[in-house]
């Protein structure tokens, strides 16, 4: 009896220390992981631990309560380096700085939670790997333990050779041993179409050659990938970019490779040499056409695929005017239009094209006016051929309903103040004299547009009005003399655009309150009126 007795006892004994023992560990803080003796415990602001909920930082052993990535819930958290600490536990590091009492940022290999816990991490050259801090690419190194990628080479962190369109700094990081500079959006996919590059920064592996292995089309530079093998292109090879298609194949409209016939291409179709083209020239620089009114843009440089030059004057082929570069297309031959013919822009025309759209030639020189077309400086009354954007009205070509369009065309400049005009639609300043020139007009003079006027301002005292008379100019008015303004005075003032920091502004000054207005916008704008005295007044 006594036995069972005394050997029940030793395993409630073995029971009450095991618990014990549990008890000490369950509540010891950070959950195991503290390195501290239990000596140090009772310097612990509080007990809580690491994940417990919380509302202030006395409550946590870490003495660290934050705020959850949900913005609501608060938690004991770890301290980061630079945080308050009494022991290694306190720490996301685990390393305590016990002679100042701060918890220490980990050095390469060292445990981290985060990038920012890594010695470095604000000169980019550090990561936090795997729960360590690591090395990046491009950055020094002594040994490969060091390094993200695991490799170091020439004391620097390398990436281990990658397949093709993978980031890259160097060539031994490629597995076909070139890292180029590569069009961000010509990486490619598995079967060999394309798509944006991966990573930040602009180099990446190239594709393999012809005859290397390769794991999908997307790794060949040109061809496929058959049988594991970069491999040349046959005609009726089903195509997703004009690469995949070798020697002077193209890839065409219906998605396989094809050998085009000489001369065979029309303007703007893909196309690998001159001889393909029936204007002869397959170019890399491409001219742009407006596709609404077939007219001349921009010339893009270095476009892929290579595409047919359109068609020059005096060759044939030609559609419609869409085929040809600066003609029109004239029984199946692009031509500069004769009078009479429909034209959109003036390069069509052997002369003019008129704002109806038909070429035409002037009956005299320096008739044209303020814009009117022109080609040389010569044709225009002001002296001026410029080229515009969006002024020109025409019938839009190729169309029988009478639609016009804006295009951009070459037309003729106003003239300013002194320059030649036949009438005031001529003038940029001022309006037409009777001897042929621009002049602005003085006070009280019969007005139509503010520009008319040396003072810039003309009012028409019938809102509905056929014209209005010269006054002297409103607060903030552009001007160039005192007597211009009905204030007396020409300051400089703020420029309208705030953003040119090059920019000179006078306009008028504004009445002083109190002084003589005619309505509001004598008045400073910001808090005046004109009141019924005829004053400025506080509003």
């Amino acid at each position: 009896m006594f036995a069972f007795v005394n050997n029940q006892s030793k395993k409630l004994a073995l029971l009450f220390l095991a618990s014990h023992i549990f008890t000490a560990a369950a509540a010891s803080p950070f959950e195991l992981d503290n390195e501290a003796s239990t000596a140090l415990f009772a310097r612990a602001v509080g007990g809580k631990y690491v994940g417990s909920s919380c509302q202030v930082d006395a409550e946590c052993y870490s003495g660290s309560c934050a705020t959850g990535n949900d913005g609501v819930t608060r938690t004991c958290q770890r301290q980061l380096p630079g945080g308050p600490c009494f022991d290694n536990g306190n720490c996301n590091t685990r390393q305590c700085d016990l002679s100042k009492g701060i918890c220490k940022a980990s050095a390469v290999n060292g445990l981290c939670t985060d990038y920012y816990d890594c010695a470095g991490w604000e000169q980019g050259t550090v990561t936090c790997q795997d729960k360590k801090c690591k090395v990046k690419d491009s950055k020094s190194c002594t040994n490969s333990n060091q390094c993200a990628n695991g490799l170091c080479k020439d004391k620097i962190c390398r990436r281990r050779p990658q397949a093709p369109n993978s980031p890259c700094f160097v060539d031994s990081e490629c597995l076909s041993g070139d890292c180029a500079a590569v069009n961000p959006s010509q990486c490619t996919n598995p079967d060999g179409s394309f798509t944006y590059c991966p990573g930040t920064t602009d180099q990446h592996c190239t594709r393999y050659t012809l005859g290397s292995k390769c794991a999908n089309n997307g790794e060949c530079a040109e061809g496929f990938c058959r049988s594991g093998k970069c491999v040349a292109s046959k005609d009726g090879d089903v195509c997703s970019e004009q690469y995949q298609c070798t020697g002077l194949s193209v890839c065409g409209s219906n998605g396989k490779c094809y050998t085009p016939s000489s001369a065979s291409l029309y303007p703007n179709d893909v196309c690998d040499a001159g001889s393909q083209c029936r204007s002869g020239r397959c170019v890399v620089d491409q001219q742009q056409k407006d596709p609404y009114t077939n007219v001349n843009n921009v010339i893009l440089k270095n476009q892929y695929p290579k595409r047919c030059d359109y068609l020059a004057n005096g060759q044939s082929g030609c559609r419609s005017v869409s085929d040809c570069l600066t003609g029109l297309c004239k029984s199946g031959t692009c031509k500069l239009g004769s009078d009479g013919d429909r034209c959109q822009v003036n390069y069509q025309c052997q002369n003019l094209c008129s704002n109806d759209g038909v070429c035409y030639t002037p009956t005299q020189p320096n008739a044209q006016g303020k814009n009117e077309p022109c080609k040389t400086d010569d044709q225009c009354v002001s002296g001026s051929c410029i080229a515009t954007h969006d002024v020109v009205v025409r019938p839009r070509l190729g169309t029988s309903d009478g639609s016009l369009t804006n295009v951009d065309d070459t037309a003729c400049a106003g003239s300013a103040a002194g320059g030649a005009c036949s009438d005031d639609a001529d003038c940029n300043e001022g309006s037409c004299s009777s001897s042929g020139k621009c002049g602005l007009l003085p006070l009280n003079a019969i007005c139509e547009q503010d520009f008319q006027c040396d003072t810039q301002t003309c009012i028409y005292a019938d809102p509905y009005g056929a014209s209005g008379t010269c006054e002297l100019a409103y607060q903030y008015t552009e001007c160039s003399r005192d007597d211009q303004c009905y204030s007396g005075a020409c300051v400089r003032r703020q420029c309208p655009n705030n953003k040119d920091p090059n920019c000179v502004f006078f306009g008028c000054q504004a009445v002083a309150l109190g002084g003589s207005c005619r309505n509001l916008n004598d008045c400073t704008s910001a808090g005046q009126t004109c009141g019924a005295d005829n004053t400025c007044v506080l509003v």
